[in-house]
């Protein structure tokens, strides 16, 4: 559980959009290389990425965590609630732009492969990191989308990314569009909620380090 955690939040810290058409895509996730028990608790997970202009946030819930980020004016808020211990972690663009990888670390082929997702037309990039390891991306250029930030490789030049996937400490995690909802949206969606733990991206590392353990109120 603990290594599915940080998985998501490597992910949701990627989810940053900028985009140019008002609406939601809802995303399946499929999670590999746990034991049996957790696993069962993975069963149905989804996560719903919701824009406007500018503003977005992306939500998660997975039981006994539930996950979100928020982005406006230029601030992305990252929520945990992690069986009722709530954290707030603001990250600037700045940090934001730290979690990339470097160019010089990774290779991007666009193929000419095709297929269609959520009823759009896309194109498979593969990513080839130096240490070998290989990812893949579905990505679609009929979205007025540029939600390539989703993910964290700075050279990425497709479009809205509809399908992908990566690997952390043996547990591989796959996102595919079920669904997507352009109809317009509120900016109540993008309000922060109350009650929430303000911690630094340093607090959230040193959890991270620590294996997942949330830091003392």
């Amino acid at each position: 559980m603990k290594k599915l955690t940080l998985l998501l939040v490597l992910i949701l810290g990627h989810t940053t959009l900028f985009a140019q058409q008002d609406g939601s895509i809802t995303y399946r996730i499929d999670v590999d290389g746990m034991d049996a028990q957790t696993k069962s608790l993975m069963q149905n997970l989804a996560m719903v990425m919701t824009f406007k202009g500018k503003q977005s946030r992306t939500d998660m819930d997975m039981g006994m965590v539930k996950m979100s980020t928020i982005t406006k004016d230029n601030i992305t808020y990252s929520l945990m609630d992690y069986m009722g211990n709530k954290f707030k972690i603001p990250l600037t663009q700045e940090d934001v732009q730290k979690t990339k990888w470097n160019e010089s670390d990774y290779t991007v082929d666009y193929t000419s492969k095709t297929k269609d997702i959520a009823g759009y037309p896309c194109n498979l990039a593969i990513i080839k990191t130096k240490s070998n390891d290989v990812f893949n991306i579905w990505y679609c250029n009929k979205l007025q989308l540029n939600a390539c930030s989703q993910t964290p490789y700075s050279n990425f030049k497709g479009g809205c990314p509809m399908e992908f996937d990566m690997v952390k400490d043996g547990v591989r995690m796959k996102m595919q569009a079920t669904k997507v909802d352009l109809s317009p949206v509120s900016d109540s969606a993008f309000i922060i909620p109350d009650g929430y733990q303000e911690i630094s991206p340093s607090q959230l590392e040193q959890m991270r380090m620590m294996g997942g353990s949330m830091p003392s109120k």
